[in-house]
């Protein structure tokens, strides 16, 4: 589905996305808009349109007026047939524009900045002991969220850290069922790829908080030598 400006399209109107609200506009999906939608928007004031994403991001109203339609693709074609010139003299000009838009560009060294990869502080290699696993992450990212504490008994897919790149949220689950030994990060630090956030050692059944510890192994591989090993990601829209 294409809409006119793109991000800024997402970013000057009302919420269209919305996978943590079940209300209003998110009442069925997790998006408003479906594909063969038209849609059409009216002008608001910069308060008023404030106070409209509050409302629908809390569920509270829809601000938009919706009217079933039916999308014939046999008009659409004669449509496109019969208004083709007018439509190639548009596109012709809307091409022209953005070429000596370019232009412009260039020559105020908008395509001259140099792309600077972000910076991660070298951080102290962490030993994990033979027999509990490192949980690396997979990326260079922003800490959201530690959702365990050391101590905390775990299965095999609990959320253990929450991570951010690109505006897009990556739970990083425990490998195995153990205990978390220790934390190396914090909310809010950045992180390179492979660097180790966690880590897990082996438990007794989990049922219990004295519950006797065992010897035995997480379920998830640990190498020999006490090295990271094991991860398991799983992507979520960001907010």
């Amino acid at each position: 589905m294409e809409g006119p400006g793109g991000y800024q399209f997402v970013g000057r109107t009302t919420q269209v996305w919305n996978r943590f609200r079940r209300a209003g506009m998110f009442a069925e999906h997790p998006w408003s808009l479906r594909f063969f939608d038209r849609i059409q928007w009216y002008p608001v004031e910069a308060d008023e349109l404030l106070s409209m994403r509050a409302d629908v991001e809390a569920g509270r109203a829809s601000h938009a007026e919706v009217t079933d339609g039916v999308f014939d693709y046999g008009d659409y074609t004669r449509f496109l047939a019969e208004n083709s010139a007018s439509i190639d003299r548009f596109r012709s000009t809307q091409e022209r524009a953005f070429a000596e838009e370019k232009e412009r560009w260039h020559a105020s060294g908008e395509f001259d900045v140099q792309l600077q990869h972000p910076h991660v502080e070298a951080v102290a290699t962490i030993e994990v002991p033979a027999g509990h696993v490192g949980v690396e992450a997979p990326f260079v990212s922003n800490v959201l969220n530690v959702d365990v504490a050391v101590g905390d008994r775990v299965r095999k897919g609990d959320r253990l850290v929450s991570l951010e790149a690109m505006k897009m949220e990556t739970r990083v689950t425990a490998p195995g069922d153990g205990i978390v030994t220790a934390l190396h990060v914090t909310a809010g630090n950045q992180v390179s790829a492979g660097q180790v956030l966690a880590v897990v050692g082996p438990h007794g059944p989990v049922g219990g908080s004295d519950a006797p510890a065992s010897s035995e192994a997480p379920d998830a591989p640990a190498d020999p030598a006490g090295r990271s090993a094991g991860l398991t990601v799983a992507a979520g829209a960001g907010r």
